[in-house]
């Protein structure tokens, strides 16, 4: 197992968390639970290791071939359709914090205490972090309830683009690596444009990626970055 220092306000959240769903507990989530001593709190968690677990953000580097991608993409999709089943949101997606078990087909995600879910409050300091969801918005339950939509549609984005790659020339390692080290394929300025609806933004990103995914569908890319927009996001339109 593993174990973070929380402070006292997460722990409160994540332990009526537990209580609340001590029947109906998510498959998303590892195992984990919420412990004090005199002065602090600990969130302790279930490890999830290899071979049962790949991190994400590996396993998108050591992709053999395109078709590995879409597989991929379904695992995304349906671990976001889990998490709003349940109302459950987290503020701090990204590929470092998903695991996948590829023989099940199904993903769990870690640091738990960015977690959110209907009841809890906003944790003010973790979500509209800028370059990846924009600028802070107004603080309100609307943001921490759909902050994980960015970076799932984000990533999705990413592993579209890497699955149309010909296999004759198929590095995905080579591809995505940033200078950042991250493996998305839009930078942060570029998914803060498209959070913000800058339609001149969008056109030059769509070209951009275009021009170094020449058999992607444009429509496509077009999709994705729109699905970028802040209306889109927190369903406000």
């Amino acid at each position: 197992k593993g174990f973070k220092k929380v402070s006292k306000k997460i722990a409160a959240i994540l332990s009526q968390f537990i209580i609340s769903h001590q029947k109906n507990y998510p498959r998303f989530l590892p195992n984990f639970e919420i412990v004090r001593n005199l002065t602090n709190h600990y969130l302790i968690m279930d490890h999830l290791t290899l071979p049962k677990y790949q991190r994400l953000d590996e396993m998108i580097k050591s992709l053999k071939k395109p078709s590995e991608a879409l597989v991929l993409i379904e695992i995304m999709q349906r671990l976001r359709c889990e998490m709003e089943s349940f109302s459950i949101s987290h503020s701090d997606i990204s590929p470092a914090n998903v695991f996948v078990d590829l023989e099940l087909g199904s993903a769990k995600i870690i640091d738990l205490n960015t977690l959110c879910w209907s009841i809890s409050i906003p944790n003010d300091d973790e979500f509209g972090i800028v370059g990846m969801y924009g600028d802070k918005p107004q603080n309100s339950n609307i943001e921490s309830l759909y902050s994980h939509r960015l970076p799932f549609r984000v990533i999705e984005l990413t592993l579209y683009l890497i699955s149309t790659i010909p296999s004759s020339n198929f590095d995905a390692r080579k591809i995505i690596e940033n200078s950042e080290g991250e493996v998305y394929i839009l930078q942060p300025n570029e998914i803060k444009d498209c959070f913000e609806g800058n339609k001149e933004s969008i056109e030059k990103v769509s070209r951009r990626l275009l021009v170094k995914f020449p058999i992607a569908d444009e429509r496509t890319i077009q999709s994705y970055l729109e699905s970028l927009h802040i209306l889109q996001i927190y369903e406000l339109d």
